[in-house]
């Protein structure tokens, strides 16, 4: 069930949830003990989509002796984890000999020796402090059935009832998985958010979703307004001090709220003091939030060895980190007009991090007003803005892409055997699934120029070029659609713009 989930969401087979032990396996590749709170693929050095799995095997296979001796360490630190309970097992292990027990020992010793392959966290082993207790009694102490025989009955079926009971609950779950995809494939469309958030007024995710979506509109006055009423109803300290802190011209003076030790306090302190062009106030704003920043994340669970100190180190070096995993998602609070003055004044003091170049690129840069104000940044900001923990939703979008794919090649190849009208009815059913493919939005683009309907096909090469930037491997469409778009400018009368769509499809890089 498991496995069909994972392909139902991204289209492909995985029976296993491999990205939750990408970090520690990345850490644990670069020879480190204990589990990261911060950014591993960076500290590994590898690009996205690159393969964790590949880069920990690789390293293994490198350096097999530093990675053998790693792997003591961390059993060492497993030891110390709990001393006592660690050397019972281990005496049960070597005093008993009963074959019929081996299977039994064999559990611990299997879970113990698989974590100690990757970094490791103490919490990763509080299972074995209900595992190991009766284990090592029934090793290591004399069986006394015959002291109460009334009660060996009664052990037995509390037994089978726990297994039952479990059992059923492990099946009722993948009952749960299984029905999933088909669930979530009814609700993929707006109309089924809408009706949850009418079902559900006090869910704080759908409220915060419903907020993200008027920056789809590009309606930030409402989008300001709908965080403003989302703070007061679910009593969110940080979005209730970023409005306050968005509104005031001395931010510094906004009161913190009690016991709060992220980050994205003073980082909104910043941002705003920037904006207000207060320059020596926002660094001194950033010295507060990077101290917090590096106090709680960007860290090893521990540092007791040498090779543990240095990465630690390199970490506490990489800057970008701050503003990639931090800032950026801040900062994307921030409407595109504020997003300039902020990077503006944050370019003057430093070097812009790989995040924020193509956000400044973007708010700033020479792009046709639809564009530049439009889709893309409204797609950025609505999927990457900074979110609650509580309200972060993933809307089931995936069925419906794929299938919007397919009708978009079902569709080409329906135009390019000469029939546009069987080609549209396709895009427009393609698009209804989803309104940021790419691939139909530029198909349709094409077919809707050729019945002379100039500004319908301008708005879907736009969309086009804003739903595919930034997307290395979709280049050569991004082009397309501006091009397309700069010879629609100049059919309407639009120059100026024609000439900054030409300039966007002449970009050999994002």
């Amino acid at each position: 069930p498991w496995s069909l989930l994972n392909h139902s969401l991204t289209g492909n087979f995985s029976p296993f949830a491999s990205g939750h032990a990408a970090g520690n396996m990345l850490t644990a590749a670069k020879g480190g003990i204990y589990g990261l709170e911060g950014d591993a693929a960076r500290l590994a050095g590898i690009k996205e989509g690159e393969s964790p799995v590949r880069f920990y095997l690789t390293q293994t296979v490198k350096h097999p002796l530093f990675s053998a001796l790693t792997v003591l360490r961390r059993l060492f630190e497993v030891f110390k984890f709990s001393p006592f309970l660690c050397g019972g097992f281990i005496l049960a292990l070597v005093l008993c000999r009963k074959k019929e027990n081996a299977a039994v020992l064999a559990l611990p010793v299997y879970f113990i020796l698989l974590h100690s392959l990757f970094a490791i966290e103490k919490r990763y082993f509080y299972p074995l402090l209900g595992l190991l207790p009766p284990l090592i009694a029934g090793a290591l102490l004399p069986a006394r059935f015959d002291v109460f025989p009334e009660w060996r009955a009664f052990a037995k079926k509390t037994a089978a009832a726990a297994f039952f009971l479990s059992f059923t609950a492990i099946l009722l779950l993948e009952g749960f998985i299984l029905a999933y995809p088909a669930r979530s494939d009814r609700n993929r469309r707006p109309e089924a958010f809408y009706k949850a958030l009418e079902r559900f007024p006090n869910d704080r995710a759908l409220q915060y979703q419903k907020c993200k979506g008027f920056l789809i509109d590009g309606d930030e006055a409402g989008f300001s307004g709908c965080l403003y009423g989302y703070s007061r109803k679910f009593d969110d300290k940080f979005i209730r001090y970023f409005v306050s802190v968005r509104r005031s011209g001395s931010p510094a003076a906004v009161e913190l709220p009690e016991e709060t030790d992220i980050p994205y306090f003073p980082i909104a302190v910043m941002l705003r003091e920037f904006e207000l062009g207060d320059e020596k106030a926002a660094m001194s704003s950033f010295t507060r939030a990077y101290k917090m920043y590096g106090d709680c994340y960007n860290v090893l669970g521990g540092t007791p060895y040498k090779r543990d100190r240095e990465l630690s180190r390199a970490m506490k070096n990489d800057l970008d980190a701050f503003w990639d995993n931090f800032v950026y998602r801040v900062l994307l609070l921030w409407p595109p007009g504020g997003m300039v003055r902020i990077l503006s004044g944050i370019e003057k003091n430093f070097s812009l991090s790989p995040s924020l170049k193509p956000l400044a690129k973007a708010a700033a840069g020479p792009r046709p007003q639809e564009l530049m104000g439009g889709w893309w940044l409204r797609k950025k900001r609505a999927l990457e803005i900074w979110a609650p923990d509580s309200g972060h939703l993933e809307q089931p979008q995936a069925a419906g892409a794929r299938e919007s794919r397919q009708l978009a090649g079902l569709a080409s190849r329906k135009i390019g055997s000469g029939d546009p009208a069987a080609g549209k009815a396709l895009l427009l059913e393609a698009l209804a699934l989803d309104p940021n493919n790419p691939e139909a939005l530029v198909s349709l683009c094409a077919v809707l120029s050729g019945e002379n309907k100039k500004k319908r096909a301008l708005d879907a090469c736009m969309r086009a070029v804003s739903s595919a930037y930034g997307e290395p491997g979709l280049r050569p469409l991004v082009s397309d659609a501006a091009s397309r778009s700069a010879r629609l400018f100049k059919e309407l009368g639009r120059k100026a713009d024609a000439e900054k769509a030409l300039r966007l499809a002449g970009e050999t890089t994002f």
